[in-house]
């Protein structure tokens, strides 16, 4: 039997698939709960949305960075480009995205799972503080290797640069302590398979944000901070 095209599948199997598509169906409103059992076509018309244009969006996310990967390479204005344009935007859309999701789950599901409110409380001290060292990052170093020469970054280091690239060392050993948190709290996050796509989605989520996040700390201490 030939696969059915994938506008035929019903909206809970296209998640099911791949549970990180629900960032784009949630981008477009589609709630993968109240319409979890219609066709993605008729999910898409009922929204107005066009149902390619989804899922080429789809397709886009879920290729690999293979640019992104050549990191050792860039050279420190290239490293900087690559974490605004890589890391930094894609936590600008989820870190709220995934707060959204992980309140709903957390109020309608902590009976089945009752790990999931203190995931929640651990993800806000999470963001709160992620997003403190991204505004910090971007203002005292991507900004200004993106504006002025690296000599002068250089000539600085020692009065303000340096102080700074420890500061945001013990930060990425804060934000990797929390990353851990969230894993136990989830089982490693291994959740039964029949639990629901809500939940499989956040547990999708979060392991894609740990991947992130652990990658722009790699990039950062391995190779930015070297060439400074």
């Amino acid at each position: 039997m030939r696969d059915r095209p994938l506008v035929a599948l019903t909206l809970r199997e296209f998640i099911s698939q791949r549970p990180l598509r629900s960032r784009i169906c949630e981008r477009y409103g589609l709630n993968n709960c109240s319409s979890s059992e219609l066709s993605l076509e008729e999910a898409c018309r009922r929204a107005n949305i066009e149902a390619g244009q989804l899922l080429r969006q789809c397709e886009e996310q879920e290729q690999p960075h293979a640019a992104s990967l050549r990191f050792m390479n860039f050279s420190a204005t290239e490293l900087a480009q690559d974490l605004l344009q890589t890391h930094h935007s894609y936590l600008a859309e989820e870190l709220e995205a995934l707060e959204r999701l992980l309140e709903r789950v957390a109020n309608k599901h902590w009976r089945q799972l009752p790990a999931w409110p203190k995931v929640f409380l651990a993800f806000r001290e999470l963001r709160a503080g992620l997003e403190e060292h991204l505004g910090e990052e971007i203002e005292l170093l991507l900004k200004r290797l993106l504006s002025d020469s690296r000599l002068q970054l250089q000539t600085e280091s020692a009065a303000g640069i340096r102080p700074a690239i420890l500061r945001f060392e013990a930060q990425h050993d804060q934000l990797r302590s929390q990353l851990q948190e969230l894993r136990g709290l989830l089982g490693g996050y291994c959740i039964p398979r029949q639990t629901c796509l809500g939940q499989q989605s956040a547990v999708a989520r979060l392991r894609n944000l740990e991947q992130h996040l652990l990658l722009q700390i790699y990039k950062e201490e391995n190779a930015l901070f070297d060439r400074l």
